[in-house]
């Protein structure tokens, strides 16, 4: 039963998953079993200096950077299949606790970098009191087995618990490195749980009479925990139409948001869909207002590859999965006229918070960050309305601004404008100039990607998600023709994935390796040099209407190096690696000789491959030769050497 694999680390657990998931009415196991678990072991980790980060905050935000809340902390864990508390339950399943704990956290999060669960198994997330419960997860989630997060759970200790048939335990793996130590508030949490509400006084939610003419508008618009290296954070964002009109699931928000993060960070985003009152008013008690997410996305393009606002500050990213028909999204239309907008309103999430609503009723201008490279950015004065006088806040960034058609021209850089101050400025990095100004590549603008068909409008009406047909996911495969290379070979990576396909993303680790031939890690066959002799694990993505799939070989490239080979005698032909793993190899002529013809015949005398030219090295790949023992005849000049070959 216990025969299940966990690893190394921890990370933040939520809601979502790799699906585009809604909360259910299952409970776990232990809470519907009058089930008394005691004695469950509990993982206490370092709490961080809170007062140095709170200070280094008051700093990045001047600097307009994003909204942090959490930082990721690194445990010594070592999990395996004696970790935490295994329990037989009455009904032939089996259930697994473990609690995480670690003084005067907010919330904790848990991410994976490996998460597979078995079929019919079922996994949870809840706070000590049990006002905090996040999933189920299930093996939807864990299709990819790839990178995972989930939501914060409110409190300083978390309960994991997992159920499942006995018989699938031994098909369990979780490999999770970090943990996410939030420190300040973020609206984790529903109401019973005590969190809402953490925004300043005069916002306006928006589901006041002020948003009643914006109910499109206002359901487009997220909230994200964003992660970016070691820390975790807040921002806004909308769901964006393209000239497809196939409800291809791209978020706009700011790139400040997500300058420094990698693509295995963005694949922990998490994007909350729905979080706001259901009234004017905040509820006196509300659950499931965070119960609507998606987890993970790319990154397809931004103003910079670092945070910097001084450009219109855009960050396009596409989901792993459209958003569930039940969430009832809505694909926000767009202008990038450059004629300002007379009137309109932003959506956001200041603080965090539930979703709230800012209105404008003077022409925006043009403006820059902090006042320096006017043009780039609208400038905006809210105005007051009957419900208060809505502004922004830390969270609020990249945060859509509507002009008074509903349509997108901006996203949120930041500003001065607070409940203290409502009458300061906040500049919108400006939608017009992202479309085709900051750079002349795909990456550096949007037009590429939300105007595929190439019919260049000057303005697009949004999309219901319910009115989009779906598209299946693809499937996703690749091979390299040669697996076990020389240090500095090109290797050429080819995609065999089926389905439908929009784009590809390559990642590769360790980092060291180069993109050769005028390809990219966005090529869809890109060739590749390694300049180390590690394992390299290799990873595709594909993505299409629907969403993406990822497909991870784990040290799937070994190179070597030929001055490892230094002791053999070079004067006479050498076979490299010999015997060989997968029947790729090289043949090093020696002496400085030239090669002029090979062949390859298997022992009963069949030739599999035959070659002529001149050269000093050879490299035989993608013959698929099955394992046995070939002889290699190698013509240099006039004179025939025989080896043999051991494929195995």
């Amino acid at each position: 039963m216990k025969n299940a694999l966990f690893s190394v680390g921890l990370l933040l657990l939520s809601l979502t998953g790799s699906i585009a998931q809604a909360q259910t009415n299952s409970l776990p196991y232990s809470f519907t079993n009058n089930q008394l678990v005691t004695s469950i072991p509990t993982e206490n980790l370092d709490k961080p200096q809170i007062s140095e980060l709170i200070t280094e905050d008051g700093l990045r935000e001047k600097q307009g950077l994003f909204y942090r809340t959490g930082v990721m902390l690194k445990p010594n864990i070592e999990l395996n299949e004696n970790s935490g508390k295994w329990i037989d339950n009455q009904d032939g399943t089996s259930s697994w606790f473990l609690q995480i704990k670690s003084d005067d956290a907010k919330a904790i999060g848990i991410y994976f970098d490996y998460f597979s669960l078995p079929q019919d198994g079922k996994l949870y997330v809840y706070n000590q009191d049990k006002t905090h419960i996040i999933g189920p997860y299930t093996s939807e989630n864990s299709a990819d087995k790839d990178l995972f997060a989930t939501a914060p759970v409110l409190g300083n200790m978390v309960t994991i618990e997992y159920n499942g048939p006995s018989e699938s335990i031994s098909e369990l793996k979780l490999t999770v490195n970090e943990v996410a130590y939030m420190y300040r508030n973020g609206g984790f949490g529903p109401k019973d749980a005590g969190e809402f509400g953490d925004s300043e006084a005069c916002q306006v939610n928006a589901n006041c009479p002020e948003g009643a003419s914006w109910d499109a508008q206002r359901r487009s618009v997220v909230k994200i925990i964003v992660r970016d290296g070691s820390f975790a954070g807040l921002c806004s964002g909308a769901m964006i139409n393209s000239t497809n009109n196939d409800c291809t699931p791209y978020v706009l928000t700011a790139n400040h948001c997500g300058g420094g993060a990698t693509s295995a960070n963005f694949k922990q985003w998490i994007f909350y869909f729905n979080f706001e009152t259901p009234g004017c008013t905040n509820p006196a008690s509300a659950t499931n207002l965070d119960d609507q997410t998606v987890t993970g996305c790319l990154k397809m393009s931004s103003s910079s590859d670092i945070s910097d606002v001084i450009a219109s500050d855009f960050l396009l990213v596409h989901l792993k999965n459209r958003p569930a028909t039940s969430f009832n999204a809505f694909f926000a239309g767009w202008s990038r006229s450059t004629t300002a907008s007379s009137s309109g309103v932003s959506i956001h999430h200041p603080a965090g918070d539930v979703k709230k609503i800012s209105t404008y009723t003077t022409t925006l201008t043009n403006s820059g960050w902090s006042g320096s490279n006017t043009g780039k950015h609208w400038g905006v004065k809210w105005a007051s309305t009957t419900s208060g006088f809505g502004v922004t806040e830390g969270g609020s960034s990249g945060s859509p601004i509507f002009d008074q058609i509903g349509r997108i021209v901006g996203d949120l850089s930041g500003g001065s404008s607070f409940c203290s101050n409502p009458s300061g400025q906040d500049v919108y990095g400006k939608f017009s100039y992202s479309w085709d100004q900051t750079g002349t590549t795909a990456n550096r603008r949007l037009k590429d990607w939300l105007d595929k068909t190439n019919v260049n409008p000057t303005t697009l009406n949004g999309k219901e998600v319910s009115s989009c047909a779906s598209t299946a996911l693809p499937t996703v495969e690749f091979v390299a023709d040669n697996t076990t290379p020389s240090v500095g070979q090109t290797v050429n990576l080819t995609n065999q994935s089926t389905g439908t396909a929009f784009g590809y993303e390559w990642s590769i680790t360790p980092s060291t390796h180069t993109y050769v031939n005028g390809t990219s890690a966005l090529s869809e066959n890109p060739q590749v040099q390694f300049s180390s002799t590690f394992s390299y694990t290799v990873n595709l993505t594909v993505f299409n209407s629907s969403g993406y799939q990822v497909k991870t070989k784990t040290s799937y490239i070994k190179p070597h190096s030929v001055a490892s080979i230094g002791e053999i005698d070079l004067q006479q032909p050498v076979l490299f690696p010999n015997p060989s793993v997968d029947g790729n190899f090289q043949i090093l002529s020696g002496g400085n000789k030239m090669i002029e013809k090979v062949s390859i015949t298997d022992l009963s005398g069949k030739i599999v491959y035959s070659w002529k030219g001149k050269n000093a090295q050879i490299s035989i790949n993608g013959l698929g030769l099955s394992k046995g023992v070939y002889l290699v005849k190698i013509g240099i000049g006039e004179n025939t050497n025989t080896e043999k070959l051991i494929v195995y």
